[in-house]
């Protein structure tokens, strides 16, 4: 096999899903295609992290400084959903039932990973709950076992706090992660959060 086909597979085998099969499949498909798809394709990917940053409100991604989000002024600021990723945002807004803003933890607790609370942005959470017109803190992480514990150490950390913490309700089945799940199942989850 020629190094450049071997080495784009190898490439594209470091994504997340994509197996050496897969990626396989994928570069002879690219190479079947006129030249032009190749180009469009890697240029777009490489336009990335030139044109999208983190927004420096919920941390989010964004073409501008602040995400489109936080600078609506119709969306409601007295409380917060704290997602994991940034693709858990587009999860929750497909569904229509969640009018506030949002925070990306950017990650969960996990002991096995070795990742501690101080490695996630809780801090900049906190920082958020200055503003003394936030009511509520959502917690919509996955419901499983990390999701869980990083769940109950903000609601500890955040307990003495004139802030309600919720939580997804049950339907969203454990284990799953919000980007398997379908939007009426979320929708409902959110609509019935509980306290925590």
């Amino acid at each position: 096999m020629p190094s450049p086909i071997d080495n784009a597979i190898h490439q594209i085998a470091r994504l997340p899903g994509i197996g050496e099969k897969t990626a396989t499949k994928l570069i002879y498909w690219l190479i079947a295609q006129e030249p032009d798809v190749c180009l469009e394709i890697g240029g777009s990917i490489c336009e990335l992290p030139n044109k999208i940053n983190r927004c420096k409100t919920c941390f989010s991604l964004s073409e501008t400084e602040i995400c489109d989000i936080c600078s609506n002024e119709n969306r409601k600021k007295n409380i917060i959903c704290v997602v994991e990723t940034p693709r858990d945002i587009d999860v929750i807004e497909a569904t229509g039932e969640f009018e506030g803003r949002y925070h990306v933890l950017d990650g969960v607790i996990s002991p096995q990973r070795g990742i501690e609370a101080q490695h996630l942005r809780i801090r900049e959470l906190l920082e958020r709950l200055r503003d003394k017109s936030i009511e509520e803190i959502f917690i919509a992480t996955n419901p499983n076992l990390e999701g869980d514990l990083t769940a109950a150490y903000i609601a500890q950390a955040f307990r003495g706090l004139d802030v309600k913490i919720t939580r997804l309700a049950g339907g969203v089945p454990a284990g799953a992660e919000l980007e398997y799940t379908n939007a009426t199942t979320i929708a409902r989850a959110i609509l019935h959060r509980h306290e925590i």
